[in-house]
């Protein structure tokens, strides 16, 4: 039994680094930027960044703040806004000493998502961290996932995984589903519950606690 958790979503709240590089970028050209509620409910309803600039005047440089945005987010300097989920740590040293566990993740650098994991202390939980860089369309990345997965375990296509895939997107299930694991979709991180009904997957644990709470009779179980 192998479970497979996506980082951003289920392990760490990333809210507060998403809306601080936002700030700072729309704060630095001198217009004002929107709450962190009103950003990060725009970017859970996946609403695109020009969109959401326009709200500050600033559409016509949003391809410039993506550039920018996509240099600064993985720094240490905002890296260190993401916080792990109240319980979520010490969850996963418990379910690690039961069962492999493992990171699959999509971040440009694999040098600062190791030095974050370690600056938050989780690495130690995971079997094997997982990672390739992530531009490219949704479909793509599932697939990013489950070659990764299938790589490290040295599986052909066919072979089926028995475990979980934990995720925050659709991403998370579809690479899931690919491998042939059950999936569980966490509802508190940046895909609202209504998108992530439509990739339908097994369960769906609506916070953190929830996920906790879940784990925890995973861990008592068979899962």
């Amino acid at each position: 039994m192998y479970f497979f958790f996506d980082l951003d979503g289920p392990i760490l709240d990333v809210s507060q680094k998403y809306y601080r590089v936002y700030f700072d970028l729309v704060n630095g050209q001198g217009e004002v930027p929107i709450s962190k509620r009103d950003y990060w409910e725009s970017k859970r309803q996946r609403m695109p960044d020009e969109k959401i600039l326009e709200q500050s005047k600033l559409s016509h440089w949003y391809k410039e703040f993506q550039a920018i945005r996509k240099s600064k987010i993985e720094t240490t300097q905002y890296l260190k806004f993401d916080a792990v989920w109240c319980g979520i740590s010490e969850m996963l040293s418990i379910l690690s000493n039961k069962y492999p566990l493992f990171l699959v993740t999509l971040r440009s650098s694999r040098e600062m998502l190791i030095w974050q994991i370690e600056y938050l202390k989780i690495k130690s939980h995971f079997t094997a961290i997982l990672s390739a860089p992530g531009d490219i369309s949704p479909n793509g990345k599932a697939s990013i996932k489950n070659n990764l997965v299938r790589r490290y375990l040295g599986l052909n296509d066919e072979q089926k995984i028995e475990g979980w895939f934990i995720g925050d997107t659709e991403t998370d299930v579809n690479a899931g589903k690919a491998l042939g694991t059950e999936t569980a979709a966490v509802t508190f991180g940046i895909r609202t519950v209504e998108q992530l009904k439509q990739v339908e997957p097994n369960i769906m644990l609506m916070t953190p606690q929830d996920l906790i709470c879940w784990l925890e009779q995973c861990n008592s179980s068979d899962a």
